[in-house]
């Protein structure tokens, strides 16, 4: 670009600082460019960019923007597709809340279990032959030529885009590979105590004798390490070793079949990662070999072995793959007749570690560069619609290994808006973020790096991998967006933007998943006067609590929002829309999310729903319809400076909250409120948390009082839940599907649907905790469990017919 070009782009670029929908059609070349050519924005899109500029229009006025949008199915796999985990072989379908999966570099827990009944399926087969069943928009962390010619880095895509962008790319005159999936670190299993060193165990499994402690390669550095690991050994008249001591071992069922029936056990599987390489060393030295090429093979006549050793390799991060052709032996008997041998399995290994102790093979082995390493996308092939199952890990960038150690993951309008306020204002600032650092990275900032591409003015900036900023002399520190991934530990990024008569961008991709304590940083933030600013929050409605919800709830006299349905959006999948509509049901909170982007009834693993509570904070009742039932008080103790104490009151379907005090210290004091409470309504019960209760518990026994503690932990009652709080949750929200009433207010509403559920490995339902709860910057249900304290154990309304009650009873005697 020439000066004079430079400056006629600034001139046309200034006037549209207003009018960010005319930016759009200026800035890029929708007639010419062929990525671009047929397409233009979405009626959906241009009105938000209107709606910023009419924005513009008031002075001193931030302008809010939230956009919630349905957003499909996401990463989902076949219920039947059986992959390894820590516990071991584990099938899809079964997995819950708290079980845990690998990850490229670990492993992490899972927080959320979605099953759909039917999904399209594709089968996405790798390159070493391995496959994985996934759903269309199930998400795919790779990189293709593009991004590793000009250094890009990774991108996130569906299983729809990389069959729209083409699995393969010509190359010449064959079609080559173009999407490759990040690398793994092995695999982590705990220690396992194993009755034969596992060198010794690969050593035999490669060559050694059915049923006896022998094996006949005569490689002294064999011989040697199996010393050095306190074996004795004695070589025979035939040349056979013989590992002595260790007789009574071979009785195990391994050690009685032949080379054509072994396998490796499964206590050698699942062991520790050193654990594995000792085992294929023994396996290499003696049945694999190395070319000078530095490609290593091996060769073994059990299927069995073969798949085991393809699963063992892959476990320690490296690449193994069957070779297509068989080899088929022969020899000749006794007779000197021509006999056809078993099929021979060949297998071609790739580690990143040196795998043999042999010296010819150890010394001849180089460091594997990483290409060699990669594991590519093959092919995709649809298979069919089939009960299908997503899943959420507690990971940050969302990845976990399905089968097979494959590396799995569960905006254009985002980019217009950001291209168009650094370029069309001088010194604007801006922050970007998102529910995690790698949608931050491999999505959001990869869709403006698209754009950046084609804008008109790219070269009056410059993008990198966290920033766009002015390349004028002196402007790269105060004309420029960064992206930054949130922290609720490190909220000052947030605080710290501030552009005094200028522009400011705050953007928040994602936005249900970003902590409230952000939003509220950001929130007190934006006060600059004289100052355009523009915040924009974009994101699924998975969720009916936390801020983004409130945009379009309590807070949505200060948010222009937008819901996009999409069965009115122009590349939606139709005829999926209209089977999920027929299967679910409109109303549905699965069509709700997944389609009219409008936010559920009922979370994916909420506990309560947000209809139930306002539905009872409707209902009305006359005192003769409850005044008959005990009067109980239920007391939840604040347990940290941020927390209130909480006493309510429940007379069968009628509450109401009696106090809420802040956290004290002074037992005596909350034990007189109590007890003062306890005489005025004549209460029949007190239940008391005894997490931080005992003191005021104590104070009430002096008093005289007959108080009861209840741990939340202990266990339940009832079949089915976890432990005695998740039991009296369950008793609470029986009660509001009951009829019962509650008093309007937000606190109560929003303690009652902010704790989510899950089924623990033993079925049985468990909330999460209070500490779970404020990190997702939720504040702990303080009103809800004084609430559910009521439900604790069964009241009678008179003490008499309590004690009569509790009285043997015998049918059969004689009465005077």
């Amino acid at each position: 670009m020439t000066i004079d070009e430079a400056y006629t782009v600034i001139d046309c670029l200034g006037k549209v600082s207003k009018d960010p929908e005319t930016f759009v059609w200026f800035a890029f070349d929708w007639d010419h460019d062929p990525d671009l050519k047929g397409q233009a924005p979405q009626e959906w899109q241009l009105e938000q960019l209107r709606n910023i500029g009419k924005g513009l229009a008031t002075p001193n006025e931030v302008i809010r923007q939230a956009v919630a949008s349905g957003h499909g199915i996401g990463k989902a796999h076949d219920v039947d597709m059986v992959l390894d985990t820590p516990a071991g072989k584990r099938r899809w379908g079964d997995l819950k809340p708290g079980d845990t999966v690998f990850t490229i570099d670990g492993i992490a827990k899972i927080l959320q279990c979605k099953q759909y009944k039917s999904v399209p399926l594709y089968r996405v087969y790798l390159d070493d032959g391995s496959f994985c069943d996934v759903s269309s928009g199930h998400l795919w962390t790779v990189k293709g030529r593009k991004e590793r010619r000009r250094n890009l880095g990774w991108t996130t895509l569906s299983t729809l885009d990389i069959l729209k962008k083409g699995v393969r790319r010509s190359n010449g005159k064959v079609q080559a590979r173009q999407w490759e999936l990040p690398g793994i670190y092995p695999v982590v299993y705990p220690r396992r105590k194993v009755p034969v060193h596992p060198y010794v165990m690969g050593v035999w499994l490669g060559d050694g004798h059915k049923g006896r402690p022998t094996y006949s390669k005569p490689y002294p550095e064999i011989a040697e390490r199996i010393r050095s690991l306190g074996y004795s050994l004695s070589v025979g008249a035939r040349g056979k070793t013989r590992i002595q001591n260790i007789t009574h071992l071979w009785k195990m069922d391994v050690f009685q079949h032949h080379s054509y029936e072994r396998y490796i056990p499964d206590n050698y599987k699942y062991n520790c990662i050193e654990c594995r390489k000792e085992l294929l060393r023994g396996l290499l030295d003696t049945d694999g070999e190395i070319t000078k090429g530095n490609s290593i093979g091996y060769s073994t006549t059990s299927k069995r072995l073969a798949d085991d050793i393809i699963w063992l390799v892959r476990s320690l991060g490296g690449k193994a793959k069957q070779q297509q052709a068989f080899k088929h032996g022969w020899y000749y008997d006794k007779s000197g007749k021509r006999k056809e041998g078993r099929t021979c399995y060949r297998l071609t290994i790739n580690v990143p570690f040196n795998p043999f102790t042999l010296k010819h093979r150890n010394e001849r082995y180089r460091n594997r560069q990483k290409r060699y390493l990669t594991r590519w996308i093959d092919r995709i092939e649809p298979i069919g619609n089939k009960l299908a199952m997503c899943i959420t890990v507690d990971r940050k960038d969302g990845l976990y290994l399905a089968n097979d150690f494959i590396p799995t993951h569960n905006s254009a309008l985002v980019s217009w808006i950001i291209l168009w306020a650094i370029s069309t204002y001088p010194n604007t600032r801006g922050i970007v973020t998102a529910n995690t650092e790698v949608q931050l990275r491999t999505k959001t900032w990869a869709e403006l790096a698209k754009w950046y591409r084609r804008f008109i003015g790219k070269d009056l900036f410059q993008l990198t991998a966290t920033s766009i900023f002015s390349i004028q002399e002196g402007h790269d520190r105060t004309w420029r967006i960064d992206a930054i991934p949130w922290s609720k530990e490190n909220p000052e990024a947030f605080a710290g933007l501030h552009n005094q008569g200028s522009r400011i961008l705050l953007i928040f991709d994602e936005a249900s998943a970003i902590d409230d304590a952000i939003w509220e940083v950001a929130e007190g933030a934006l006060t600059d006067r004289d100052t355009q600013i523009i915040w924009c929050a974009f994101g699924n409605p998975t969720r009916n609590t936390g801020r983004f919800h409130d945009c379009f709830t309590k807070y949505r006299a200060y948010w222009n929002t937008k819901r996009i349905d999409s069965r009115f959006v122009t590349i939606s999948n139709k005829q999926q829309i209209k089977q999920w509509e027929d299967q679910y049901g409109e109303d549905s909170d699965f069509f709700k999310v997944r389609v009219r982007g409008e936010f559920p009834s009922t979370s994916e693993n909420q506990f309560i729903s947000a209809q139930l509570v306002e539905d009872a904070q409707k209902r009305a009742l006359r005192p003769a319809q409850y005044n008959f039932a005990p009067v109980i008080l239920g007391v939840d103790m604040a347990w940290s400076g941020g927390d209130a104490t909480v006493i309510y009151l429940r007379q069968g379907l009628y509450s109401k909250k009696l106090a809420s005090y802040e956290k004290n210290d002074n037992d005596g004091v909350i034990a007189g409120k109590i007890a003062a409470f306890e005489d005025r309504y004549r209460a029949q019960a007190v239940f008391i948390d005894q997490g931080y209760g005992t003191g005021v518990y104590s104070f009430g026994q002096t008093m005289g009082r007959s108080w009861r503690l209840v741990s939340f932990g202990s266990a339940s009652g009832k079949r089915g839940y976890a432990n005695k709080r998740a039991e009296m949750w369950g008793n609470l929200r029986e009660w509001l599907r009951d009829g019962g009433v509650l008093e309007d207010g937000e606190i109560i509403h929003d303690d009652l649907i902010g704790p989510e559920a899950f089924v623990n490995n033993k079925g049985e339902i468990q909330l999460e905790k209070k500490e779970d709860m404020k990190r997702r910057g939720l504040p702990s249900p303080n009103e809800a469990d004084a609430l559910a304290l009521t439900f604790a154990y069964p009241v009678l309304k008179d003490s008499t017919r309590l004690e009569m009650a509790n009285t043997k009873y015998d049918l059969f005697k004689k009465r005077r």
